[in-house]
């Protein structure tokens, strides 16, 4: 639905994501409405673990086993909070999951 930047938050210091939705997009009432609502239950959400879970991680190669199921309970423990929100990740599709 739009291109998702990494930047620096300069105010809060901290990093955050910037999504960017393309001018096709941003032109259609229905997608920027779900833009916004997106948006706004982002914002809503508070949990040590969503999106700053992988960020440093990432680019430091594979992750040994033991790290990676510690990690792999943060997403979970994310997630729920995601939830508990009435938030549900909308890029996890079956052809996705079936890989």
């Amino acid at each position: 639905m739009g291109e998702v930047y990494r930047a620096l938050d300069t105010k809060l210091k901290r990093e955050v994501a910037i999504k960017v939705l393309p001018p096709q997009f941003a032109e259609q009432p229905e997608r920027l409405a779900r833009f916004e609502q997106e948006a706004v239950l982002l914002a809503s959400l508070n949990h040590p673990h969503v999106a700053a879970t992988l960020a440093d991680r990432l680019i430091s190669g594979p992750i040994p086993v033991p790290e990676a199921i510690k990690i792999a309970g943060q997403i979970a423990d994310a997630l729920e909070a995601a939830h508990e929100k009435g938030i549900v990740h909308r890029d996890l599709r079956r052809a996705t999951l079936a890989r």
